[in-house]
């Protein structure tokens, strides 16, 4: 099972990680090149996670009703498309819209992990797995740094995004060949049925217990994302 379920999901999972350091290195070559201002550049970034944060709720509900497997095959071709049209795009708009797809397309890369293995292992195996799985995501941080610096004078940026989103669509097809398909219907509480996915975020945010937890991880969050991208970036000559 490690090579059917934890390995694949690990490595949409590496995906999201790469997707979240790539523009500390390519930054100021598309501030250069295209003419981005630093308000631009930090927009781009913040496009991004909006995005993956607006998409955690449904995410949620969708990983149970559909299971990890389906779910996470859209998302990482969705991911695939928002680098695509990143590296496709001449201005910022285009670049925007690359960025909020790709927020949606990865926001289920450790959600995904989680459920999958939960799905697929003993529950005493679970956090092996999920150790396995995180370590190897963290892999993607990595090679979006020196590795992506080092090969911009040939590739350029938009030669990296490009293999970038042929990596996520072979992660993609790896998923759909190699994970077995399960759906484990876990939506009663919320009333999936009569909600509808519309009304399943305003039912969730409005239980009280929802808010100071949120904040909290927002918080946290915030600011270990902020420490990543500033250590990501190349440190001056």
């Amino acid at each position: 099972m490690l090579l059917r379920v934890t390995f694949p999901f690990a490595a949409a999972h590496f995906v999201n990680q790469a997707a979240r350091t790539v523009m500390a290195i390519v930054g100021p070559v598309l501030a250069v090149e295209l003419g981005l201002s630093a308000v631009e550049l930090g927009t781009l970034a913040a496009c991004m996670f909006a995005a993956y944060a607006v998409t955690q709720l449904p995410l949620g509900v969708a990983l149970d009703a559909f299971g990890a497997r389906r779910v996470q095959v859209v998302l990482m071709a969705l991911a695939a498309l928002g680098f695509a049209i990143f590296a496709l795009s001449p201005g910022f708009a285009g670049l925007a819209l690359g960025r909020v797809l790709l927020g949606i397309g990865i926001s289920a890369g450790l959600m995904a992990v989680l459920k999958g293995n939960a799905d697929w292992f003993e529950r005493s195996r679970v956090a092996q797995v999920i150790g396995i799985s995180t370590a190897i995501a963290a892999v993607g941080s990595t090679v979006t740094t020196v590795p992506v610096q080092a090969l911009l004078p040939t590739l350029g940026w938009r030669g990296v995004f490009w293999v970038l989103c042929g990596v996520t669509l072979a992660v993609a097809l790896w998923i759909f060949l190699s994970v077995p398909d399960k759906i484990d219907v876990f939506v009663e509480e919320l009333e999936l049925g009569a909600l509808g996915f519309a009304g399943v975020v305003p039912e969730a945010t409005g239980r009280p217990a929802y808010h100071p937890d949120c904040q909290q991880v927002a918080r946290a969050f915030g600011a270990f994302t902020a420490l990543g991208e500033a250590l990501a970036r190349p440190c001056p000559e």
